[in-house]
């Protein structure tokens, strides 16, 4: 399945990378997550500031997102 993305800040790194409410993050940095807190278990083993690759399924289609954040 997917880590459910329930919210986005508007003007904040996931919106940037192109990350939307209802999207499904499947991978982190080639590594397949299930739920949110496998989601932050995962990226929390990554500099968030160099950023991370994700697979992120909107709907039947999945693509690359870049995601980093920046202080």
């Amino acid at each position: 399945m997917g880590a459910l993305v329930t919210a986005v800040e508007p003007i904040g790194p996931a919106a940037r990378a192109g990350i939307a409410v209802e999207d499904l993050i499947v991978s982190v940095q080639g590594q397949e997550v299930q739920t949110a807190r496998e989601f932050w278990h995962v990226a929390g083993q990554y500099d968030l500031s160099k950023g991370i690759r994700l697979i992120v399924q909107h709907e039947s289609m999945r693509r690359f997102v870049f995601l980093q954040v920046k202080d």
